[in-house]
This record gives structure tokens, C-alpha cells and sequence, in this order.
């Protein structure tokens, strides 16, 4: 009896461990949201597509967005669940808000090429500094 196709993906899905499964999961959860914003090829665009373009072009994006944030904090997620206990680990959980604020800026940036628009921001480094002080040292 042959095995088909379908069954050795399968059974190379199965052979995988759980952190291996629930990442690739992840990563193509991020990379899908990326390549929908960037080109407007996701899985959102082609139901978009399918529907007929019903859905507004707004709402597709935004949902994108969502989606490749959520990829950040599911591969966050999966650090904290499945990576055993070290060093690494423990420094990967300490920079987890750093990874998530990539993560998000890469995103916003993925989606104003896609859109074709730019932003610019500006952070005045003296007076967060400042505000920080002042309010720090008053409570």
C-alpha cells in the first residue's frame, strides 16, 4: 500500500516537535500578514478577491496589521511555553518588548509601502527625557 501525498506531509507534520509546529505556524501567520500588506497578495486579500470586493479596502488592512501583530506575540508566546529554562531563554524573554515593538514597527512600515505613503516621527529626545524626570522624581 502506497502512501500518499497528503499522508507523508502529514506524517511530517506529526514527526515535528511542538515548538517547531506552533513557530512555522507563526511564521507563516507574520509572513502572510506581511506579503498582504507589502503587495496586497494575503490570505485576506485573496477572500477579498473571492467575495467579490466587498470587503472595504480599509478593513483588509487593518485586519493584516492585526494579524501580523498577533504572529509577534504568538512567537513571544512560544518562547515563554517551549523554550526550556536558560540563559537564552531568559534573555529572550527580556527583550520580548523590544521584539514586539520591532515587530510592530515593521509592520507599519510594511503597510505604508504597500500603501504607497510615508510618515515621519520625530522623537524629541530632550523633553521625553525631561517629562520622565519630572514625573519620576515627583511620584
Amino acid at each position: 500500500m502506497s502512501e500518499t501525498p497528503a499522508q507523508g506531509a502529514l506524517g511530517w507534520w506529526r514527526a515535528l516537535s511542538r515548538w517547531q509546529r506552533r513557530t512555522a505556524i507563526a511564521l507563516l501567520i507574520l509572513i502572510d500578514a506581511n506579503i498582504g500588506l507589502l503587495y496586497g497578495s494575503g490570505l485576506l486579500n485573496q477572500f477579498d478577491s473571492i467575495s467579490g470586493g466587498k470587503i472595504p479596502n480599509d478593513m483588509v488592512w487593518l485586519l493584516q496589521a492585526v494579524e501580523s501583530i498577533s504572529g509577534g506575540f504568538f512567537l513571544v508566546k512560544i518562547l515563554f511555553d517551549d523554550v526550556a529554562a536558560s540563559w537564552s531563554r531568559s534573555i529572550g524573554i527580556a527583550l520580548s518588548p523590544l521584539f514586539i515593538l520591532f515587530i510592530v514597527g515593521m509592520t507599519l512600515d510594511n503597510l505604508f509601502k504597500g500603501l504607497d505613503d510615508d510618515a515621519r516621527i520625530t522623537l524629541d529626545l530632550i523633553s521625553i527625557s525631561t517629562s520622565t524626570l519630572t514625573w519620576s522624581s515627583t511620584y
